[in-house]
């Protein structure tokens, strides 16, 4: 069985919103048409140092810390 550990889908127009699945993988997203209210594991993962990165350029319409994609 193949299990993934890391997700890398940059630079897509990819839409919709983030469930608890994402919690489960490692993953960088940045630059797609994702919005909504992200997941508490997400915004945990994202508000880490060297992790910044993976959620820019997104339409996410919840504000946590200074997490403020549009």
């Amino acid at each position: 069985m193949f299990l993934l550990s890391k997700i890398v889908i940059n630079d897509n127009q990819l839409a919709g919103e983030l469930n608890d699945d994402w919690c489960k993988v490692d993953f960088n997203i940045r630059n797609n048409y994702i919005g909504g209210k992200a997941q508490s594991c997400v915004v945990c993962h994202y508000l880490l140092y060297n992790n910044r990165y993976i959620l820019e350029g997104n339409r996410f319409t919840i504000q946590f810390g200074r997490l403020y994609n549009y």
